[in-house]
């Protein structure tokens, strides 16, 4: 009996394991132990998974070349808004000196003047390749649809642009009204106020028409009409400004003589500082040059390296002379009239101030 009952004990243990076995290995092989058939995968979820997976990698690149694309989109903006600045100042200005030039006026500050003229000619060579060449790129963009029409990027940085050239225009506007009440003349100030409204008329005009026209895809002949007269009008400018602005080789001819002007006045403060404490003249510039000890530079030409030539007139006036390389005739504002002179060899006259009470009379 007690065989039979530990035989039987056995069994029932030894089925168990079995049944145990078997189900763990259907289960990891995806089978239903009641059908024997196939779990199922739930399919749509899976998918859907994948879907939202995809979705985030598309968006989250799209946002990176969305980020990029505006960034370059600004820089062009800023860009062509930093050369058209300096292409209508410079206009301006270069159209305001053919005005200085062509109609005399004899107050100092509305004089013709080369100086300002050089700056306006460098700046319009510069600015206008630049300011094409971004403004090509940004509408190259806008005609592909790579910006969008209504693009937040376009929008401000347009406003943006209307709204610095307002300021420049509005600039421009008080310092003409300025010099108008400062007595300049009507004729002046009529020119150069038609030449801000023309100027500040075209940009305004452009930036406006732009943004709010409704087809930006493909090209617009009213863009491409702006584009190619305004740049005819900058070759234009540029051109009548190259007409009256001195050459680099006259400029240089012109500074030399400064120099030697500039030399003559320390010859003269000498020369008086000698007659006052001697009563007399300077034989010649060697007597001063021991007696004050002035460097070799102040008694020749920068230049050539020539001396200049001294001579008395009479018991208190004198003469310098020197080759001169340009005429300074046409800017009697900064020079008095016994600094100016003609190219070529030329006398100066000079007479000295007498600050001795003792001195001798005439």
């Amino acid at each position: 009996m007690r065989s039979f009952i530990s035989y039987f004990m056995k069994k029932t243990i030894k089925t168990k394991k079995s049944l145990t076995t078997n189900s763990n290995k259907d289960a990891s092989k995806g089978i239903n132990k009641e059908t024997k058939a196939p779990f199922k995968k739930d399919v749509n979820k899976t998918s859907l998974d994948k879907g939202l997976k995809a979705k985030v990698i598309t968006s989250n690149s799209q946002s990176n070349v969305s980020g990029k694309q505006n960034a370059k989109f600004a820089f062009f903006y800023l860009l062509s808004l930093a050369a058209l600045v300096f292409f209508t100042v410079s206009s301006g200005m270069i159209i305001f000196e053919i005005i200085n030039k062509h109609i005399i006026d004899i107050f100092e500050s509305n004089t013709f003047s080369s100086e300002p003229l050089k700056f306006a000619l460098s700046a319009l060579l510069v600015a206008v390749p630049v300011y094409y060449w971004s403004a090509r790129q940004i509408y190259k963009d806008l005609a592909s649809g790579k910006i969008a029409k209504d693009s937040e990027v376009r929008k401000w940085f347009t406003y943006l642009i209307i709204l610095i050239s307002s300021l420049v225009t509005l600039g421009w506007f008080i310092g003409l009204i300025n010099s108008f009440f400062n007595g300049e003349l009507t004729l002046k100030f009529i020119l150069k106020f038609l030449t801000i409204v023309i100027i500040a008329g075209l940009a305004f005009s452009f930036y406006l028409y732009d943004i709010k026209r409704e087809k930006t895809l493909g090209d617009d002949k009213v863009v491409k009409i702006y584009f190619w007269s305004s740049l005819a009008l900058a070759i234009i400018i540029f051109v009548s400004g190259l007409l009256i602005v001195e050459s680099p080789r006259e400029a240089r001819n012109r500074r030399v003589d400064e120099m030697v002007i500039n030399n003559f006045y320390s010859l003269e403060g000498n020369i008086e500082a000698y007659y006052n404490n001697n009563g007399k003249l300077p034989e010649n510039l060697k007597v001063i040059k021991g007696e004050y000890n002035l460097p070799e530079e102040v008694f020749v030409n920068p230049q050539t390296k020539e001396e200049f030539i001294y001579s008395i007139v009479n018991q208190k006036e004198y003469k310098l002379c020197n080759n001169f390389l340009s005429d300074n005739r046409t800017n009697k504002t900064y020079y008095p009239d016994n600094k100016l002179h003609d190219s070529g060899y030329q006398c100066l006259n000079s007479r000295v101030n007498v600050y001795n009470k003792n001195d001798l009379k005439d």
